[in-house]
């Protein structure tokens, strides 16, 4: 009779990633960790947040350019075109 396999459950909702990237960059991931005494696992998990932070800021500064610009179109009653393209 076969034995069972133990699954243990993980009592967090982390999940685990496998990612392949240039030689470089493995170089400098592991030169930083070493620097921050972090694992390179932790500095990659860091690395991934803040530029996950810094792209959901970009699209919320983008976001609310174009809700003000659509705002200002609305009270002047007329729309500005913005395409740089001047005719002399």
């Amino acid at each position: 009779m076969e034995a069972k396999k133990r699954v243990i459950k993980r009592g967090n909702d982390m999940r685990k990633v496998t990612v392949s990237m240039p030689e470089e960059l493995y170089c400098h991931i592991k030169q930083t960790a070493k620097h921050e005494i972090r694992t390179i696992s932790q500095q990659t998990r860091f690395f991934i947040e803040v530029g996950v932070e810094v792209v959901a800021q970009q699209s919320h500064h983008r976001d609310a350019e174009l809700q003000e610009s659509q705002e200002c179109e609305s009270c002047i009653g007329f729309r500005v075109d913005q395409s740089g393209d001047d005719e002399d």
